[in-house]
């Protein structure tokens, strides 16, 4: 599973927003295996802004 960092997702994302092209043309342009992991940025970012974009750092242990 390939990670995208915080700043490269926020490039597709603008670039999407601004009408550059579609998900699929995005995915080709930017070497993204699939188009899926774009529309999935282009809406939390929608909902969350920035904060949705950044990795998420809590790691939750569970007591057995």
């Amino acid at each position: 599973m390939v990670k995208y960092d915080e700043g490269f997702k926020q490039k597709v994302v603008d670039a999407y927003l601004a009408g550059e092209g579609g998900y699929a043309s995005l995915a080709i342009r930017f070497g993204i295996r699939s188009k899926t992991n774009i529309r999935k940025w282009v809406s939390v970012f929608q909902q969350f802004g920035k904060q949705g974009l950044a990795p998420k750092k809590a790691i939750t242990n569970y007591p057995v």
